[in-house]
């Protein structure tokens, strides 16, 4: 009753297990670039909010914290984070080896925001009526 395996059977099995470990690897590489990639653009995203709800905003002092906790990223190394403002037209890039993105914003319009949120409401209440 007892069974032999031949052996290209380990061999082949051997293959397989490298191409399945190599391609896991890649894709755990791949999920750390997306995710230092997404937290590079909720930190731009963040100084432009800050700056543009601030009366006087020290667009160096928020380039610089943006920087500081960016500066754990495994892939996107020494970054460089700029804010600029115009007016009430910011802009921020952050600008590394391998990584470039801007991002601009009109500032904070209150005016705005509220025709939005009557328009909403207005378009609730029409829905329940009918």
């Amino acid at each position: 009753m007892k069974r032999r395996l031949a052996g290209g059977l380990t061999v082949e099995v051997a293959y397989v297990m490298a191409t399945v470990l190599f391609s896991l690897a890649g894709l755990f590489k791949y999920s750390f670039r997306i995710h230092d990639e997404a937290s590079a653009g909720f930190v731009m995203n963040e100084g432009l909010l800050i700056a543009g709800h601030s009366r006087e905003p020290d667009l160096e002092e928020i380039s610089e914290k943006g920087e500081d906790r960016l500066k754990y990223s495994m892939y996107i190394k020494d970054i460089d984070l700029r804010l600029e403002g115009k007016g009430k037209k910011l802009k921020v890039g952050g600008f590394s080896d391998d990584y470039v993105k801007s991002m601009t914003d009109k500032g904070f319009e209150p005016e705005k925001i509220m025709r939005m949120i009557t328009l909403i409401e207005r378009v609730g209440i029409k829905k329940d009526e009918d």
